[in-house]
């Protein structure tokens, strides 16, 4: 076939629904207040195709009632219906959003019912979840069948599922159209019966009234818009009360919203008043540890000062050992004097003892040069 632009034929084209999805999706949280995955669901796509060989006529037909039964199920959130004449097989795209408020699988079958499922049990399977899913799934085709398809001489299943003979399925597709003709004369009857019954009890209501006066007359003129005042009253007051069940449902979603919105904001102040606390103690810890860095920096170098001293007396101790082998009696001479008796107030001065010593030492060094014998 030569290709033709898609045409509207509801709503707005794709690409305006596709935009109206993705503003849905910014704008969507969950009850906790967190935003849509990117991978989330946010635009329902669907498509609805007629069988190839029959008239543009029946094809209309067919893509009218399809697209009001659409307009009966999705509502508001249906948002484009495109046809596309210009392939094998007709046949219409149709795209749903959800409201402001609303979750997606509110207007998916499956997910609805999947959704269900969870809330009377919270810990269901998955393959119940699934089976649940598949069954809603087989339920909305069984309603378009029987609400369209049906009336247009559509089957249910092809041949090849039912495994039928080429015979048997030509047999199976005129019995549909035959079964459709007698849904459309039905509902014809049905409508001339109705527009007779209007005729012939307006009929009767002028028959009665040909004996009655002006004011008899105006009477039942009046009781006539009176009765259809108050039965339009009635549909009005249970449209409001439609309205007020809605209203309802969205103040307790807005409320448990709401209470939810608190105790994840009053989580939140709780935690960042918590990560306050803790930064407090990193600091102190930080200045404790600078003090202790710097105390252990003083302590560092009075420990090498003392590793210093213990050096030098370690080299006294080695010094002192190696003079007391070598001048004996000069150093008990010299314990003798320190450890000797002294009147009260009087202290040892080892300064001059130690002048005498160092001078016998170098005297006797001298002569033990001089004893040796030359060579």
């Amino acid at each position: 076939k030569e290709p033709k632009d898609p045409a509207v034929i509801f709503g707005v084209d794709a690409y305006a629904a596709a935009a109206m999805a993705q503003k849905w999706a910014d704008s969507s949280i969950d009850a906790s207040g967190r935003k849509l995955r990117k991978d989330g669901s946010c635009l329902l796509a669907g498509v609805i195709s007629f069988p190839d060989g029959r008239s543009d006529e029946e094809w209309k037909a067919f893509r009218d009632d399809a697209v009001e039964y659409l307009k009966n199920k999705y509502g508001e959130n249906l948002k484009s219906v495109i046809e596309h004449t210009d392939e094998d097989y007709n046949h219409i795209h149709f795209y749903s959003v959800p409201k402001y408020g609303q979750k997606f699988d509110e207007i998916h079958d499956g997910k609805r019912a999947v959704l269900e499922a969870k809330k009377e049990n919270s810990k269901v399977l998955k393959g119940e979840q699934n089976k649940a899913y598949i069954e809603a799934m087989k339920e909305f085709q069984e309603d378009f069948y029987n609400e369209v398809a049906i009336k247009h001489g559509m089957t249910k299943t092809g041949p090849k599922r039912e495994r039928l003979t080429r015979e048997e399925w030509k047999a199976r597709k005129e019995y549909a159209l035959k079964q459709s003709e007698e849904i459309k004369n039905i509902s014809l009857l049905k409508d001339q019966a109705v527009q007779t019954g209007k005729k012939e009890g307006f009929d009767y209501s002028v028959e009665q009234s040909k004996g009655w006066g002006w004011i008899a007359k105006i009477g039942a003129k009046y009781k006539y818009y009176t009765d259809g005042f108050k039965k339009k009253l009635e549909e009005k007051d249970e449209e409001i009360g439609v309205v007020e069940n809605q209203r309802n449902e969205h103040k307790k979603k807005h409320k448990a919203f709401k209470k939810e919105y608190y105790s994840q904001k009053k989580e939140t102040e709780k935690a960042v008043e918590e990560k306050k606390e803790k930064s407090k103690e990193v600091y102190f810890l930080n200045n404790e540890n600078k003090e202790l860095k710097k105390n252990n920096d003083i302590l560092e170098v009075e420990n090498l000062s003392l590793r210093e001293e213990n050096k030098e007396l370690q080299q006294y101790k080695i010094t002192s050992k190696k003079m007391r082998d070598r001048f004996p009696d000069e150093y008990k001479a010299m314990e003798a004097e320190i450890n000797k008796p002294r009147p009260k107030g009087e202290s040892y001065n080892p300064e001059p003892k130690a002048q005498e010593l160092s001078i016998q030492q170098e005297e006797d060094r001298t002569n033990q040069y001089r004893k040796r014998p030359r060579m």
